[in-house]
């Protein structure tokens, strides 16, 4: 955790990342997984958001990951080993997230870095996943503040019925980053109950994210 906010302070420099790399490969040896997780998404209508937070939101989330990406990517192939790369980012890569715009584009952006990526190195044996989860119980998750404002049950609004476990999406990246997924690469996994289906499936009424709040009649 200490390693990870010092790197984010700094922009991911360059520099620093080789450095926290050479770190923890004097500590532990060679670094042949790694995962990334996205920041927490946090509620921000698009035409309130400043030029400084979405520059920060790059900078945390896409900037970020490109840097350690291919850090861990040049240090596989100097050493002419293998290695797995899992980006994991909520589940509004595809089709957006209201109230969330920035983080939705960024999410995006790591998707497709995940795809050019696996074209890239996986001649290489270095294998690129992405993970989408849906509301993880004990998350830093922003639908979990809107519920406390409009006072809707969380798990209600997936079609399993429940929020998702910090463990079932550990689980998942143990398997993808494990000989068992040897042929999944460049490929994107949603874990959220189903609930990126729900526009499909019925539901409540749309509602514009500046109205969220509002309490309900």
């Amino acid at each position: 955790a200490e390693a990870d906010l010092a790197i984010r302070e700094q922009s991911a420099d360059t520099g620093a990342v080789a450095a926290l790399f050479d770190g923890i490969e004097e500590a532990l040896g060679p670094v042949d997984v790694i995962v990334f997780v996205a920041p927490s998404a946090r509620i921000h209508l698009a035409e309130t958001l400043s030029r400084n937070d979405w520059r920060a939101i790059m900078r945390d989330s896409v900037d970020l990951a490109f840097a350690l990406g291919t850090e861990f990517a040049r240090r596989c192939l100097a050493a002419e080993r293998g290695g797995d790369l899992l980006i994991v980012t909520a589940n509004h890569a595809v089709g957006g997230g209201a109230g969330t715009s920035a983080y939705a584009a960024a999410a995006s952006a790591l998707a497709s870095l995940m795809q050019s990526w696996t074209v890239e190195w996986l001649g290489d044996d270095i294998r690129v996943n992405h993970i989408e989860i849906g509301h993880i119980e004990g998350t830093d998750d922003p639908a979990f503040e809107l519920a406390a404002a409009t006072k809707p049950a969380i798990g209600d609004s997936v079609p399993l019925g429940r929020l998702g476990l910090a463990q079932e999406v550990a689980s998942l990246a143990l398997f993808l980053a494990s000989p068992f997924a040897a042929y999944v690469a460049g490929a994107s996994i949603r874990i959220d109950g189903g609930q990126w289906l729900r526009a499909g499936l019925g539901g409540d009424d749309f509602a514009a994210p500046r109205r969220w709040a509002e309490p309900r009649a």
